[in-house]
Formats: structure tokens, C-alpha cells, sequence
């Protein structure tokens, strides 16, 4: 399987959240730039430096220098984008002075300015700086300072700090923290150093640098009466649209968003930052021959409750592992989960964690993995054992700005090599971005104005005839960046013959950038039941205690715990025992577990065991009718423990169970040493069989698998075999009473049918859990009934119905409630 086997959105592909936020009333300095509080027009400058960094240094930059009459000087920037210039050196110029860097490539220069010289980096921030100051875009008053005064006397202290704290404002409205580089001009830029990582955020983040700048420049001409304060011409007058980011500029002034795009301003913010819907998703696979094996589709999905497919982004990451052909690098990783609700192939929810990797200094895109989920039902196309990746060869170049790509492209070559081929064959990715113009479309957003981009590829494998062949065109408006993403693919093999289709396209419905939410909420809610204990939160009367003495475990009280048996259908007695139950919550590791592989009960290595200790401290007996609360008076007194485990396959999802009678138990007891149940399945099919956490309010879900029994009182040995069919249930918010206190908690229910091949075999228990977050399950009940007696259809044989209510809790060493032995 593969879902995204080529290069992402070439970066910006929609504004991350950081957790620290700016106050807008942010005192700043007046160092650097500002030089003193007063204009400085008419006096000498002083020796200058400074660094050109856009996130990664400009080394070889040109650095050009303008005074206020209208001369310049030159000099180079180092290859750590250092640049400095004497006194000497700058003698005959008249502050105040105004900066530009160039690289030489289209759309790469950078502005600053200075009062009387000092420190003045150029960067993009410094770039903002300028265009808020002067109410244009900044290569337009760089060339109006010199000819008018007016321009000249806006490079000020005073000015520079009021344009810079507007910046300041912006950026964090955008979901960018600026506070770590401090001083905008005057700040140290290292590689790697916190000002590096702010430039590297903002470059990464915002969907156009230049449509960034003309909105800054825009609203200081409105506030100055509609005229920019420099005298000069308007952020709207030169316009360039033929150029990916003149078109967000030229949206960004005349077409932003509209008023159908929801906001709302968030108290607290999700941990997801955006939300997508599938608008077509296929994945074909073919034999040698060219005939199709295997089809797995989507139609398209509507916005609401019935979207089959789910990508849910989150923040970037710092300082995250990865590689490339030299070994283990630090990136900054982009994650995505895609979440499948079903396809036309099968039912089941299951999930893909997916993560794009760039560098942590340049933003040079470095590769991708995709990787399976543990409670992924076997079945399911990333199953929990799927991994899937590539990355490229060491010191990969960074693309260029989007902002100047056009019409005619631009071209790039890469090396790539797959995660996990310990060959390192390497294959050759050749690719182009290509601006492909502006155009309405219509989202679940509303009616959009957006800006296109298209990037077609080849890859080709290492015996130059395999091949992969890409297209991805990517739909983007202002301050949301990317809002539709169109992707297809198709694979060749030596012969020619096509071998993999897929189509992977995708609509936004929500986003957060900065403080504000647009489109559908991303913030917690009851909707899913992973939803539902996100935004769950324990009774503030609950209190907790460290605990670092004791492992991981749960204990339960079971308030009610009757069994009945049946003759022929009829009730002939019950048994109320008094018991509870302790689950250590950690599996222990490297253990064995039985799985039925071709045919034959077997044990399978390096799983993991849940282990559970079930205690009955005597039991009240009688003859029909069982009763409806719990009984009264003392009992037989007969005591007994079934160990139990849960067992984990060696991706951590549940193969099966066990439970055995303790050594201490007397042979009376109606679990007498000996006594075990032994519940297996097909390896690799394990359960859960549907991912829960993904389940919808109100939204049922199904499906069957084999199951596999041994147990003490059959013949030794042998392993019945019973059809599994289970049905999942959430169906949101309720309230439950425990010793613990109150809960709001988030109901799951559950209902298991075992049914066998010609006969009336039928074993149907229905369980309801009561979830919260920390805790785990709070209360539960569980119904079981047994119509197994072959020789008496659909009779009743045996009845086991069970209440839990959670009575102590250790977990990430805290206590809750108390570890005693609940047996009443």
C-alpha cells in the first residue's frame, strides 16, 4: 500500500501552530535599526554589519546600501551570510540608509534599514519591517529612498520600532511566535540558534512572503488616509500576477477571504491545526500482466457526518530524528493522521500516521514515512506491521521561493532512497513546479478564490526502465495557504506495463492559524469518541497522590457478578459471587501467545501479556429466581482466583486471552486447580476489530474474524472453532456515580456474537464501557448468554451478568482512589 509515495506540498501547505504567543502590547526595544530616538537625517553613518538570512544564511549575498541622497556602496556577504562595511568604507553617505540583499534568483532579495548604521541584519522579518514603515512593497521604496525625503524621513527610531511592533502583531495573528530573535535587526543569526529557527518557522509557514508584506503594507496605507506615509506608490500599483506570489498578493489585497469562511477567536487551541476531507480517493494494484488485482475506492464525500476519509495535520516539530545517505540527521517533522471510515472494499475504521521531513536549517524537503497503527484491524491496507518511506541523499538543496515560480517552471533533480532497503538502491526523482495560474472553485469553505501550482515528476529506479510518474496541483488563498490538494500516480515495471494507480484528493474544512479557528471547530468535542476524551475532563473534586512505589494497574469492584444456570431454558440456579478484579496495566514484554497458524493451535514469540488477577471471596447461591440486588448475610465462604491474561502480538494489539485457576484454589470451588480458557485467533488477524477512537456518535460498525478456543473441561487439546462478529457502538457523553466521584464520561458499547457452522451454537455478550481520560474505563457492565446446548436449540444454557466500578487507579505515578482489595 501506498498513499503518498511522492514529494508533499512543496512546504506552506498550510500556516503551523505554535504554542507561545506574543502579547500585542509587546514592549520592544530600539536597538539595532533604530539607532537613537530621533531622525537621523543629515548625519554620517557609521560602520554597519549584519547577517542575510532567510532561515538559512545568504551566503555570497550582494548587499547594497542606499544613504538618503541617493548613493551606494557594495560589499559581499561571507559564507555564513555575514556582511560588514567600515566607517571608512561608508564615508560620504547620509543616514539614514536603506538595505538590499540579493542571491540572484527571482524573488530572493531582502530589505532592511538603519537610522545611522550599527547592526542591521537583513531577513525576511527586517523585509516586513520596511514594508510596514513605509505603507509599500519593500523593492519600491528601496528605490524611492534617495529621490524624496519624505521616504527618508520615515527610517527613524521611533518609526522602525512602531513598524516593527506591527509586525510583531501580524505574525503572531499567523500563528508565528517571533519573541525568541528578539531585536529584529540586531539579534545574532547562527545556524540552528533560536532567531534562525523563528526565520526558519516563518518561512515555512507563511503562504506567500510577499502577499505578507503587501498586507502589511496595505494597512498602514489605510490608516495613514489611503496614501502610503512615503509618498510613493501603493502595495496594489505593481502587482506582478504572472508570478505564483504576485497572484496571493494581488488575492490578498482585492479578493481575501470571504465572509462564507467561518472565524472564531479560540480560547485554547486543538492539537490538531488542520482538517481535510476526501474528495476522491483510488488505489489500484496490478499483476506483472497489466490485470487488475485489487480496487479500493472512495466516491467523493460531502462535509458533515458521512466523510468516509479524514486527514487530520498537526504542529511542526522540532529536532526530530531522521536520515539521509550519510546516516541520522536531526528535521523538523510535519505530521498528518489519515483516518479511513471505510472503503468499498471493507467496513473497518483504520488510521495512517504520516510524516514529512524538512531540513532544520533552509527548509530543504528531506522525505516521508507513513506507518500503521497497532489497533489497525489486520485486514486493513497499513495493518500494524506497515511501514513505508523514503529519503534523499545528503545535503539536498532547497527549492526556491514559490513566490517567483511562473508560467515556465522550475526545474529540480533529486536522489532518493527507500526506508528500510538495506541495498540503498538510489533513484533518480526529476520534478517540476510550475505556476499554473488564479481561478473560483467551490470547497466546503464557500466559493474561493484561489491560486494554482502544479508540480509533475518522474521517478525512476535504479535499473533506469521501473518508473513512478506523478502530478500534484495545489489550490491556495491567503492566510490558509493550501485549502485543495490533487494528486495522482502511476507506477510502470521494465516491461511498461502499469502496476499501481492511485488518486489522492482532498478538500480543507477547518483550520487554526495563530488564535483563530476558520471553517469546521477542530477543538474537542463529543463527536468521535477519541474526540470525546479529548474533551473530557475529571471531576475537580478528584484528587490524586504520586505513587511511584506501585506499577501501572487498575482495581474494580464488581457490584454485581450473577451467574445462572439453565436446564433446557428453564433457570435452576444462580450464584451471586463477591468479587472484583486487578488488571496491571502494563504488558510485560517478550512473551509468548498462542495464534492458529495453518491449521494448528501455536505459540508465537515476542508478544506482550496484560496480566489480571479476578478474586471471589465466597459466594451467595440459590435456586431460581436469581435476585435483582445484591444479597445479604454471609455466604459459602469458598474463596478462589482466576489469573487472567491479556495477550499482545508484537505490534501491541490483542491476540487473544487467558485465564487459569490459581494454585490456592480448593477443589470444590467451581474454578478447582486445573481449570483453564484459552481464547486465540488467526495470526495475523488480531482484534480490536474496528479502531473505536474513530468511531462517530451514533455510528455503528461490524465485522467478523475466526475465533479460536481451548479450555479445562473439553476434550484436552482440541480447539473449537466459533465465527466472531463484533459491533461497536459510541454513543457520546453520559453521566456515571462512582466511588470515585461524578464523571462526564464517553460511552462505548460493544456487542460480541459466536455463532458455529451448523449448528445453533450461539454465545451473544453485550458490554458498555465508560470512558474518561487517565482513568480509563470508570464503569462497565457486561451481559453474557450461552445457547451452546446443541441438543436444545436456541435454549439459554448459562447467563453471566457483570457490573465494574473502578475503585483505585496508579498511572504515570499518580494514585487515585486506593489500591485495597475491593472484594466487599
Amino acid at each position: 500500500m501506498t498513499l503518498k509515495r511522492t514529494r508533499p506540498a512543496t512546504g506552506r501547505a498550510l500556516p503551523s501552530l505554535l504554542s507561545c504567543l506574543i502579547a500585542a502590547a509587546l514592549v520592544t526595544g530600539c536597538g539595532g535599526g533604530g539607532g537613537d530616538s530621533t531622525s537621523s537625517t543629515g548625519t554620517s553613518a557609521s560602520a554597519m554589519s549584519g547577517t542575510v538570512a532567510t532561515g538559512q544564511v545568504m551566503a555570497g549575498a550582494t548587499v547594497l546600501v542606499k544613504d538618503s541622497t541617493g548613493k551606494t556602496v557594495t560589499t559581499t556577504a561571507d559564507a555564513n551570510g555575514n556582511y560588514t562595511l567600515s566607517q571608512s568604507t561608508l564615508a560620504g553617505l547620509v543616514a539614514p540608509l536603506i538595505i538590499k540583499a540579493s542571491n540572484g534568483q527571482p524573488g530572493g532579495d531582502l530589505y532592511s534599514v538603519s537610522a545611522s548604521g550599527g547592526t542591521a541584519n537583513v531577513t525576511p522579518l527586517t523585509s516586513m519591517v520596511v514594508a510596514a514603515l513605509s505603507g509599500q512593497m519593500p523593492a519600491d521604496f528601496f528605490a524611492l529612498v534617495g529621490t524624496s525625503s519624505q521616504a527618508s524621513s520615515l527610517i527613524n527610531a521611533t518609526s522602525i520600532a512602531s513598524a516593527r511592533q506591527q509586525v510583531q502583531t501580524a505574525l503572531t495573528a499567523a500563528g508565528i511566535d517571533p519573541t525568541n530573535i528578539g531585536d529584529f535587526f540586531s539579534t545574532p543569526i547562527v545556524a540552528g540558534n533560536a532567531a534562525d529557527q523563528v526565520l526558519e518557522t516563518t518561512s515555512a509557514t507563511l503562504p506567500s512572503l510577499t502577499a505578507f508584506m503587501a498586507q502589511l503594507a496595505q494597512t498602514t496605507t489605510q490608516n495613514n488616509g489611503g496614501t502610503p506615509p512615503s509618498g510613493g506608490t501603493p502595495p496594489s500599483a505593481n502587482i506582478d500576477t504572472s508570478t505564483y506570489g504576485g497572484c496571493l498578493t494581488d488575492l490578498t489585497l482585492n479578493s481575501p477571504l470571504p465572509a462564507s469562511v467561518t472565524q472564531s477567536t479560540l480560547s485554547s487551541v486543538p492539537d490538531i491545526n488542520g482538517r481535510w476531507i476526501s474528495t476522491s480517493y483510488l488505489q489500484q494494484s496490478f499483476n506483472a500482466s497489466g490485470t487488475l488485482t485489487r480496487s479500493n475506492s472512495r466516491g467523493v464525500d460531502t462535509e458533515g457526518t458521512d466523510n468516509a476519509t479524514l486527514w487530520e495535520t498537526k504542529p511542526r516539530q522540532l529536532n526530530v530524528d531522521w536520515q539521509n545517505s550519510g546516516g541520522g540527521i536531526t528535521a523538523v517533522a510535519s505530521p498528518t493522521r489519515m483516518i479511513v471510515r471505510s472503503t468499498n472494499q471493507t467496513p473497518l475504521a483504520w488510521y495512517l500516521d504520516s510524516t514529512d521531513y524538512s531540513a532544520s536549517t533552509g527548509g530543504a524537503y528531506l522525505g516521508y514515512q507513513e506507518q500503521g497503527n497497532p489497533d489497525n484491524p489486520a485486514t486493513a491496507f497499513a495493518s500494524g506491521a506497515y511501514r513505508f518511506g523514503f529519503y534523499y541523499a545528503a545535503n539536498v538543496a532547497a527549492e526556491q521561493p514559490l513566490d517567483a515560480l511562473t508560467g515556465s517552471g522550475a526545474n529540480y533533480e533529486r536522489t532518493r532512497y527507500m526506508v528500510g532497503d538495506t541495498s540503498n538502491s538510489p533513484s533518480q526523482e526529476h520534478y517540476t513546479l510550475t505556476y499554473t495560474g488564479k481561478q473560483t472553485i467551490s470547497t466546503p469553505l464557500g466559493s474561493l478564490n484561489v491560486c494554482r501550482y502544479t508540480t509533475n515528476g518522474t521517478i525512476l529506479a535504479a535499473d533506469n526502465v521501473t518508473k513512478t510518474e506523478y502530478q500534484q496541483t495545489m489550490y491556495t488563498v491567503p492566510v490558509l495557504g493550501v485549502v485543495r490538494r490533487e494528486y495522482s500516480e502511476t507506477d510502470t515495471n521494465a516491461n511498461g506495463v502499469v502496476t499501481w494507480k492511485a488518486v489522492n484528493n482532498r478538500d480543507l474544512v477547518g483550520a487554526v492559524v495563530g488564535q483563530t479557528g476558520y471553517g469546521q471547530s477542530l477543538l474537542p468535542d463529543d463527536s468521535t469518541l477519541g474526540s470525546c476524551l479529548k474533551s473530557t475532563t475529571l471531576p475537580a473534586s478528584l484528587a490524586s497522590s504520586a505513587d511511584t512505589t506501585h506499577a501501572a494497574q487498575s482495581v474494580y469492584r464488581q457490584d454485581k457478578d450473577l451467574v445462572t444456570t439453565y436446564n433446557a431454558g428453564v433457570a435452576t440456579g444462580w450464584s451471586w459471587r463477591n468479587s472484583g478484579l486487578v488488571t496491571q496495566d502494563t504488558p510485560v514484554t517478550g512473551q509468548s501467545y498462542y495464534a492458529y497458524v495453518s491449521g494448528t493451535a501455536t505459540t508465537v514469540s515476542g508478544g506482550g501479556d496484560v496480566t489480571n488477577r479476578y478474586y471471589v471471596n465466597g459466594s451467595w447461591n440459590g435456586s431460581s429466581p436469581a435476585p435483582t440486588t445484591r444479597p445479604g448475610g454471609s455466604n459459602d465462604g469458598v474463596a478462589w482466583i482466576l489469573n487472567g491474561h491479556t495477550w499482545q502480538d508484537a505490534w501491541g494489539a490483542p491476540a487473544g486471552w487467558e485465564q487459569d485457576a490459581d494454585a490456592s484454589n480448593s477443589g470444590s470451588s467451581p474454578a478447582a486447580p486445573g481449570y483453564y480458557q484459552r481464547v486465540f485467533y488467526d495470526k495475523p488477524t488480531t482484534m480490536p476489530l474496528v479502531w473505536v477512537d474513530g468511531l462517530r456518535k451514533g455510528e455503528t460498525v461490524s465485522a467478523t474474524i475466526n475465533q479460536y478456543e481451548q479450555n479445562s473441561w473439553t476434550t484436552p487439546g482440541s480447539v473449537s472453532t466459533t465465527s466472531l462478529t463484533g459491533q461497536y457502538t459510541y454513543s457520546g457523553r453520559s453521566s456515571i456515580t462512582t466511588p470515585l466521584g461524578t464523571f462526564a464520561t464517553c460511552r462505548l458499547a460493544a456487542t460480541f456474537t459466536q455463532t458455529q457452522s451448523g449448528n445453533s451454537y450461539n454465545v451473544t455478550e453485550v458490554d458498555v464501557e465508560h470512558r474518561v481520560p487517565q482513568l480509563g474505563v470508570v464503569y462497565a457492565t457486561m451481559d453474557e448468554t450461552d445457547k451452546t446446548d446443541t441438543a436444545n436449540p436456541g435454549y439459554v444454557t448459562w447467563a453471566n451478568a457483570k457490573t465494574r466500578t473502578l475503585t483505585g487507579k496508579v498511572a504515570n505515578g499518580l494514585l487515585w482512589g486506593s489500591l485495597a482489595n475491593p472484594v466487599q
